[in-house]
């Protein structure tokens, strides 16, 4: 009750007065802070305090037992803003059909996350399962087969590909199924090298916040980088971040690794590749194929042409994509940026079931024990 009286003699100007105040107050049942905040202006108005020292006194009770504010919660998805943002479909396919230069960026090698992925989901081949499946179906009931068999038939052969090997100066052939077929073994060697940094920077993120006093603080940073740029964060413990030299050096061999994955033709054949999956995975989202080819939903058309696709790995497509972009863009964020733009990638590796996409055992929602670099996966 003695910051109650001092706030009372404080309004008042009189000591005498504010305890007389005080001791009506008490009177009615007023035992601390929390009972005088439920007190009206009229209260202590009967109380025989002035009015507009009574609506003083009753702002600042509120203000003095209003509840902390909880710490944001921040969606991986949130988080992921601080990272490079993804082309669209269109914007990616243009991307490729423009720019004759043999060399390595950004846009190769998404082609080839897009590439590798797309060859694991079953993609490549689709079009002749898919053509299969309506002629049976068709032949089983009896009828025709439908207008759609037609325009898949004659587009069969028309591979987005020609216009990307264009822009590069290369004949329409040169991606031959042996060149296919070393580029995606190559690549397969992606998702270790992927999971092992996630690993590292999980490691990472946890020894931050282990030393940190407030578990919230992390969230708070992310929070404010999210919503005024990683300037304008203010909150106190980032600048306790652990050393991130070590994450900068793990992801600059990460890109080394993938560097090596485009040995010889590499990035034609990505390219092409990458096209091509957009063109295909664009087919069988045609909503008239589910009835062709005699299912009741896109799920059991999936299943019906043997589709390797699992939901969590088509709703990884754009989070691996993202992961990727993001660990090539790490190593030249600045000081200032570092240590969450490294919390944001982590935050969106977390969602990314690695242990498919790398063979590798799960543990409590992230990558295994890394497999050693240049050594294949086994599915």
């Amino acid at each position: 009750m003695d910051e109650l009286l001092a706030k009372l003699k404080t309004l008042l100007g009189d000591d005498a007065k504010a305890t007389e105040a005080l001791d009506k107050a008490k009177a009615e049942g007023v035992t601390d802070l929390a009972t005088a905040s439920l007190a009206t202006e009229a209260d202590w108005i009967g109380y025989g305090i002035p009015k507009m020292s009574a609506r003083k006194l009753v702002a600042e009770l509120k203000l003095a037992t209003a509840p902390a504010p909880a710490a944001p919660v921040i969606a991986p998805a949130a988080g992921a803003s601080l990272l490079p943002s993804l082309p669209g479909d269109d914007a990616f396919l243009e991307s490729l059909r423009v720019g004759g230069t043999l060399k390595s960026a950004p846009t190769d090698v998404l082609s080839a996350v897009r590439a590798v992925l797309a060859s694991r989901l079953g993609i490549f081949d689709i079009e002749e399962r898919i053509l299969e499946a309506i002629e049976e179906r068709a032949e089983g009931l009896g009828e025709p087969v439908p207008e759609i068999f037609y325009d898949l038939e004659k587009a069969k052969g028309k591979k987005a590909h020609a216009d990307v090997l264009r822009a590069l100066g290369v004949a329409g052939n040169f991606v031959t199924e042996r060149r296919k077929r070393a580029f995606l073994g190559r690549m397969e060697g992606i998702w270790g090298s992927l999971a092992g940094f996630q690993d590292q920077i999980h490691a990472w993120r946890q020894n931050w916040q282990q030393n940190m006093n407030n578990p919230a603080a992390m969230m708070q940073m992310l929070a404010a980088a999210v919503s005024g740029g990683a300037a304008a964060v203010a909150v106190s413990g980032v600048n306790d971040a652990p050393d991130a030299a070590p994450v900068v050096d793990a992801a600059t061999a990460v890109i080394e690794d993938i560097n090596k994955m485009f040995a010889g033709t590499g990035i034609p054949v990505a390219r092409a590749l990458a096209a091509d999956a957009v063109q295909l995975r664009q087919l069988i989202e045609r909503p008239e194929l589910v009835a062709a080819v005699g299912a009741v939903s896109r799920d059991e058309m999936l299943k019906t042409l043997k589709l390797a696709v699992g939901a969590d790995l088509v709703r990884a497509e754009r989070s691996v994509a993202q992961y990727v972009l993001g660990v090539l863009e790490l190593p030249k964020q600045t000081d200032d940026k570092l240590s969450l733009y490294i919390v944001a990638l982590e935050t969106l590796g977390t969602n990314i079931p690695w242990e498919k996409l790398s063979g590798r055992a799960s543990d409590n929602g992230r990558p295994g024990v890394s497999q050693p670099r240049g050594v294949k996966a086994t599915y």
